[in-house]
């Protein structure tokens, strides 16, 4: 009704929502209400602006092994020394914050260089893409039995025991060519992501403001018989 055009589609919509989603300006803006409660879909004048960003994003995070690989990037022997888990190396600033050197070092100790940093500025949650990808495909390490029992360890429960004896098959050797080509194309992906967040962020529409919308649901959860007098002020 907000737009009138009876042409608007459910997956319009759904793409529309898709990009509001992933708005910086909005997220930034509404931290704390989407952290408590479910988020409130602003009403952006320019409709299919934002269906066309959210359909392409949906586009390269669906198809994700379908995108390019990044360019520029090397594969390096690196040390060879050992590691438990892969690691994407980063320096701290004078705040703390990590400054990503644009190198991934492998279990195996083999390093991919090349990295722009910026494309760890694409987070899911409290990590950025390529490092969740790097966790995924970590090898687990299960204390073994003798480890248990010499107390340098905890026990296992017993589905953990199983995770351990029957699934724990997993070796990055066996997968190390996929998982760097899975990472050249995330790095693809995340800067193309950050470039259509640029994009968002410099829209001079961001919609109506939704802080009265946040406001009158919280004064109707918190007045109990008088929510609706109290959600209509």
């Amino acid at each position: 009704d907000n737009y009138k055009d009876a042409g608007i589609s459910k997956e319009d919509i759904f793409h529309y929502v898709y990009a509001v989603l992933h708005n910086p300006a909005y997220r930034a803006k509404y931290a704390i209400d989407l952290k408590r409660d479910y988020p409130r879909v602003p009403l952006y004048k320019d409709f299919a602006q934002w269906a066309a960003w959210g359909r392409r994003l949906m586009e390269i995070h669906i198809e994700f092994e379908a995108q390019p690989e990044a360019s520029g990037l090397g594969l390096f022997p690196g040390d060879g020394v050992t590691r438990k888990n892969h690691a994407a190396e980063y320096n701290k600033d004078a705040d703390g914050h990590r400054i990503y050197t644009g190198t991934v070092r492998f279990c195996d100790g083999s390093l991919l260089s090349g990295i722009p940093p910026m494309a760890f500025d694409y987070r899911l949650g409290n990590k950025s893409a390529i490092e969740w990808v790097l966790d995924q495909y970590s090898e687990r390490h299960w204390p073994t039995d003798a480890e248990i029992t010499a107390g340098k360890a905890k026990p296992l429960r017993e589905d953990e025991k199983v995770l351990r004896d029957k699934f724990n098959a997993y070796r990055f050797v066996d997968y190390k060519d996929y998982v760097v080509s899975l990472i050249k194309r995330l790095v693809t992906i995340s800067l193309e992501t950050l470039e259509v967040q640029e994009k968002m962020g410099k829209a001079e529409d961001h919609g109506v403001d939704l802080r009265e919308t946040y406001e009158k649901a919280s004064a109707f959860e918190e007045g109990a018989g008088e929510g609706e007098e109290a959600a209509e002020r």
